[in-house]
């Protein structure tokens, strides 16, 4: 398969989302302006399906018992997220889909501005500036430019025997 096609659909996918598709990109050696252009489009498609559709989704998936305790899962986890929105509203939602760190991203995004009742019109402007954020800290922390290391690890020291 082809290279950017496989990245294109990398970034359209939870979880991987447009931090996955960026590392690949840039580790095989695809340009970084195309693969960041591509990735934010990828990532970006599915979110108003996944706005308006969630929770219809969600409701059904309750009517069977298999699936019950994943939608208890999503819901609370979608609870949780939204109290960051719910405190700073849609700023609160594009921090939430800029910090590029699991658990966050535009499908965590596009889940929590479902649960909240949020428009694809309320929610996508900061979901897409989130997404348009996480993508530039991935790709400079990739290419080297931009080091998030919290920890600087080190060779212990030798000392000399007497």
């Amino acid at each position: 398969m082809n290279k950017i096609i496989y990245m294109f659909i990398l970034s359209m996918l939870p979880v991987l989302e447009i931090r996955g598709s960026m590392i690949y990109a840039l580790a095989n050696n695809i340009n970084p302006a195309l693969a960041f252009f591509l990735s934010v489009i990828g990532n970006i498609l599915p979110i108003p399906f996944l706005i308006l559709l969630t929770q219809k989704v969600l409701q059904w998936l309750d009517t069977i018992d298999t699936f019950k305790p994943f939608v208890d899962w999503i819901n609370k986890k979608a609870q949780e997220k939204s109290k960051t929105i719910d405190k700073y509203g849609r700023l609160g939602l594009y921090i939430l889909v800029a910090i590029p760190l699991p658990g966050t991203g535009a499908w965590t995004g596009a889940l929590v501005a479902s649960f909240l009742g949020l428009t694809p019109k309320k929610s996508m402007l900061p979901i897409t500036l989130g997404v348009i954020t996480a993508g530039i800290i991935v790709m400079l922390s990739t290419m080297g430019v931009l080091n998030l290391s919290l920890i600087h690890i080190s060779e212990p020291t030798r000392q000399a025997e007497i």
